[in-house]
């Protein structure tokens, strides 16, 4: 019997909006909180918000500034 969720390898060669469309089923919404906001984590934040039914409520990063950047792109629409 085949699993219908989706593998690893799979989900890593999706683009990040297929994903998100994919997820949305019963939600009316996407909440999707960023851990790791550098570089590679804001574009991907951008590439998530092209999808008028995603929301990031939440960043985090250690490196402060990385976390400050992504919320003021946040916040800047």
């Amino acid at each position: 019997m085949r699993n219908s969720s989706i593998g690893r390898r799979m989900f890593v060669g999706m683009p990040a909006v297929l994903l998100a469309s994919r997820a949305a089923g019963a939600n009316e919404r996407i909440r999707v909180g960023a851990i790791g906001t550098g570089g590679q984590g804001r574009f991907n934040l951008k590439v998530f918000l092209k999808n008028p039914e995603v929301e990031v409520p939440v960043v985090c990063d250690v490196n402060q500034l990385n976390a400050r950047k992504a919320n003021q792109e946040l916040l800047a629409g």
